[in-house]
C-alpha cells in the first residue's frame, strides 16, 4: 500500500476491473461530497452536501457537459461510515472503460487515487477497526473454504479481538494480585484477584487459547512461570 496523506480525500475502485453488471467506486474524506458534487447531477437533489446519510441517490456523471454514465450513490456521513470519514459509494455500470473514466474524473476533480486497502487503513487510523480486524478483512478475498470464510468473518467482527482483550484482563488481574502479595504497601491500579480467583483465571485463559486451534488461529501464551501462573502452586 502506497503512503498517502491521511487528510487527503481518496478514491478507490473496489470491484474487479472487467466486464460486469456493476462497478463500485468509493470516495472517502473530508471533501468527498464536494468532489463528487462536481461531476454528479442527481434527481431530486441539487447539492450532495445536503444529502442524508445512508440514503441512495439516482443521477448521472458528467464530464464537461458530456454524460458519462447513470449511477446510484450511497452517501454515508462521517459518524456513520466504515472509514470514520464522509463516504460516497458510486455504483455505475461495470465495463472497464466506464469505471476507469469515472475514477479518472474523480481524481482530476481533487481526489487521490489509491488501492482499495487504503480504505481499510483509514478505518484503522480512525479507530473504526483494530489491527486484527483489518488483517482479517484483507485476507477475506483469499478465502477458499466455507470454514476459512467463517473464521475470517468472525475475526473481522471482533471475536478474536474480544477474546484477546479478556485474556489481557485476566493477565492484568494476576499481575495485580501478585503486586499486592509481594508488596502490601503498593496500591493496585485495579481491584486485585483473591487467592482462589487466581486458579480460576488460569482456567479461563487456558480455555481461550484452546479455542484458537479450532479456529485456525495460532496462539502462544508467554509468561514467567515461577512468578505468575504457578504462584498458587508454590504456596
Amino acid at each position: 500500500m502506497e503512503m498517502m496523506n491521511k487528510h487527503k480525500t481518496i478514491v478507490s475502485i473496489v470491484t474487479p476491473l472487467g466486464e460486469g453488471g456493476i462497478g463500485k467506486i468509493i470516495v472517502s474524506g473530508h471533501d468527498a461530497l464536494s468532489i463528487v458534487n462536481k461531476v454528479f447531477q442527481g434527481k431530486g437533489i441539487a447539492d450532495l452536501n445536503q444529502a442524508a446519510s445512508h440514503k441512495l441517490y439516482y443521477g448521472h456523471v458528467y464530464d464537461k457537459g458530456e454524460r458519462i454514465d447513470e449511477i446510484i450513490l450511497n452517501v454515508m456521513r462521517q459518524e456513520d461510515s466504515f472509514t470514520g470519514e464522509d463516504v460516497v459509494e458510486i455504483n455505475c455500470h461495470g465495463g472497464i472503460r466506464v469505471v476507469m473514466r469515472i475514477y479518472e474524473l474523480l481524481q482530476s476533480s481533487g481526489a487521490e487515487g489509491v488501492e482499495w486497502d487504503s480504505l481499510l487503513q483509514r478505518s484503522f487510523e480512525n479507530d473504526k477497526i483494530d489491527f486484527i480486524q483489518k488483517e482479517a478483512f484483507q485476507e477475506l478475498i483469499h478465502a477458499r473454504t466455507k470454514l476459512g470464510l467463517k473464521v475470517l468473518l468472525d475475526q473481522y467482527g471482533g471475536s478474536l479481538s474480544g477474546a484477546l482483550q479478556q485474556g489481557l484482563e485476566i493477565i492484568e488481574g494476576i499481575r495485580q494480585s501478585l503486586l499486592v502479595k509481594n508488596n502490601e504497601n503498593t496500591p493496585p491500579l485495579s481491584p486485585p484477584l483473591e487467592g482462589g480467583e487466581v486458579g480460576g483465571v488460569k482456567v479461563k485463559l487456558s480455555s481461550k487459547c484452546d479455542l484458537c486451534p479450532d479456529r485456525s488461529i495460532p496462539a502462544c501464551v508467554e509468561a514467567c512461570p515461577n512468578k505468575a501462573m504457578v504462584y498458587e502452586d508454590r504456596g
